[in-house]
């Protein structure tokens, strides 16, 4: 089934559990692509758990009727997912804006050192 169908099984309450297995395992290179650019933060592990929890979000708030695919609509909600999880992990609580900062200077620094290394 694609990921539309299962979406909508879903939010009518048919057999959510293995539906969202198969939706899971069906985005999970997506997942997986996503979660891969916050691994110098958290393990990979933690962030898979997190994106789950945002597909899970997004198969709640998806409306065919609009027609975006769901896979642009869940890497919306999972990225926000991972950013709320590294967001309230934090023992400092550093805002959303200069965390992206960060992340963004820690990339030009490995791009940097892996060119002049």
């Amino acid at each position: 089934m694609i990921n539309e169908q299962l979406v909508k099984l879903m939010q009518m309450g048919i057999d959510t559990k293995s539906n969202m297995e198969a939706l899971y395992m069906q985005n999970k290179g997506m997942i997986t692509r996503i979660c891969r650019q916050y691994t110098d933060i958290e393990p990979l592990e933690d962030l898979q758990q997190t994106a789950y929890i945002g597909l899970a979000e997004a198969t709640r708030h998806y409306d065919s009727g609009k027609g975006a695919n769901f896979s642009t609509y869940a890497a919306y909600w999972i990225r926000q997912a991972i950013r709320q999880y590294l967001t309230e992990s934090g023992l400092v609580r550093i805002p959303p804006n200069m965390k992206a900062l960060i992340f963004r200077y820690k990339r030009f620094l490995s791009a940097y050192e892996s060119d002049h290394a």
